[in-house]
């Protein structure tokens, strides 16, 4: 084939964004990270994407450690997709600079807003804004698909403006770092209810194997990326944080499942 697109998803935006560049593109190999750990020699693509959304202004640290490790040319085309529900923040700036720490260069810097799923924070938006973020995404993906067919350069896609206004105050980059810091103890804070009957979706549909299931309820081992797959996918609705998610409305992408989120061999598994 001659593009591969690489993509990390917790409840499905960034899969169903890089399930429409991969239709648009045509001859192009879809690999979640997750479960393509090994794939790490991309030199024989002609494009290279990397889709994955944004975690407090940053790309996720899995993300990270995983474009740490792959093998690129600097003649590819590398493309990188951020999908955010609140700012992009500085995520394509990281990406920009990782792929110059290998030698190769970021060619198109892209961005799209998607419904927001961080329930930690706040509840799903209303479903027809979600409805319509999602069909101007749809949109987004065939011009973005058109600029990479043609394998023209994009703009930088830095913090926007109110971004850079917020990133400038006193603290601010440092409550950041702090924030990012403390990911993965916070799912200290991560419960189950009466309602949990071990079903072990919230351990297979967590992205960095952080959920594992003792006694039938989970329990969360402190390498969280604040994915919320966790919570997001529970049909029962059993997984809280803390007391603040118990009333608020939960999110997945429309067009996902948690077969399209598992493996095969784990989907088995869960059945």
């Amino acid at each position: 084939m001659s593009n591969v697109i690489y993509y990390f998803t917790g409840t499905g935006n960034s899969l169903a964004f890089a399930r429409k560049i991969t239709k648009e593109l045509g001859d192009t190999k879809l690999l979640n990270i997750r479960h393509n750990q090994n794939e790490l020699d991309a030199t024989q693509y002609e494009r290279v994407g990397i889709i994955f959304p944004v975690y407090y202004y940053k790309m996720p640290a899995f993300v990270e450690s995983f474009i740490r490790k792959l093998t690129l040319s600097p003649k590819q085309y590398i493309f990188g997709v951020a999908t955010y529900g609140g700012m992009r923040g500085i995520s394509l700036v990281d990406l920009r600079e990782l792929l110059q720490e290998k030698g190769c260069s970021l060619k198109g810097e892209f961005s799209v807003f998607m419904p927001g799923n961080y329930i930690v924070e706040y509840g799903a938006f209303p479903d027809f804004f979600n409805n319509l973020l999602v069909s101007k995404a749809e949109k987004t993906a065939k011009r973005i698909s058109n600029i990479i067919k043609m394998k023209q350069p994009s703009k930088p896609a830095g913090p926007r403006t109110f971004e850079k206004l917020y990133l400038s105050r006193s603290g601010s980059k440092q409550f950041i770092i702090e924030k990012r810091t403390g990911f993965g103890n916070m799912d200290s804070g991560f419960n189950s209810d009466t309602n949990c009957n071990g079903c072990r979706a919230c351990e297979k549909v967590c992205p960095v194997n952080n959920v594992s299931i003792e006694n039938g309820h989970p329990v969360w081992e402190h390498r969280c990326e604040q994915c919320m797959a966790c919570i997001q996918w529970c049909s029962r609705k059993s997984i809280h944080y803390l007391d603040k998610t118990q009333k608020r409305k939960f999110y997945h992408h429309r067009d996902i499942s948690i077969k399209d989120i598992l493996s095969l061999e784990e989907f088995i598994k869960h059945l």
